[in-house]
């Protein structure tokens, strides 16, 4: 089984080089675009009470596989506070999907769930 590298970022901007490979080389929806995120967080990330944390998901070769647009947001649970991860603009747009890089469609559901499983682990 394939294992993976992973880049936690901790704002957009530190993710703008390999998100703009990644839209390069691969598969963007609009709402997805470096350009369209970095705004949206400019003007209605407070509103949304989401922190961006973009992950970047590499092949052990270094090369790129997909960038998640993800942020994190305080909740509770049981009364307690909590932090979720979420797709980032939460509800205000539709951003839930990866940036996919050219290798991204060989993974396998192995493959892709041991990916999920890495993201939520870092």
């Amino acid at each position: 089984m394939e294992t993976f590298d992973y880049t936690v970022y901790s704002s957009i901007d530190e993710a703008e080089r390999e998100w703009r490979a990644l839209e390069g080389s691969g598969l963007a929806l609009p709402y997805q675009t470096f350009d369209w995120v970095s705004t949206w967080a400019s003007t209605l990330r407070r509103a949304a009470r989401i922190d961006p944390c973009p992950v970047v998901v590499k092949e052990r070769d270094g090369t790129p596989l997909l960038l998640l647009p993800l942020g994190t947001h305080l909740g509770t649970w049981r009364g307690r506070p909590r932090r979720y991860l979420t797709w980032l603009a939460g509800d205000l747009a539709d951003q839930w999907a990866p940036v996919l890089g050219a290798g991204a469609g060989r993974l396998d559901e192995t493959e892709s769930l041991a990916m999920w499983r890495g993201v939520l682990s870092v």
